[in-house]
């Protein structure tokens, strides 16, 4: 995996992460006798959510800050190792 794809993971962690906080706001209604409203989500689910978004920007940040071998960082052109900035773009 590239860090591009590291990018990618962090901000779909972070997206999964704002959902789960979206349904935990909105979606665990109660009714007045304590039954869940209908199409409500209990608390679990909406915190498992949370944690899986969590996950996935753990991953995402491991891609992008895991070490890599001796040709990590070089251009494949030639021997100029690339910026700390550079994702491997190329426009």
């Amino acid at each position: 995996m590239t860090r591009l794809h590291g990018q990618i993971l962090r901000l779909s962690g972070i997206f999964i992460e704002m959902l789960g906080v979206f349904a935990l706001l909105t979606m665990t209604r109660t009714g007045p006798d304590g039954s869940p409203a209908p199409g409500a989500i209990s608390q679990r689910v909406a915190w498992a959510i949370i944690c899986a978004g969590f996950g996935v920007w753990a991953v995402g940040n491991a891609v992008i800050y895991w070490r890599r071998g001796d040709r990590a960082g070089r251009d494949r052109q030639g021997d100029k190792p690339r910026g700390s900035e550079d994702l491997g773009l190329r426009l």
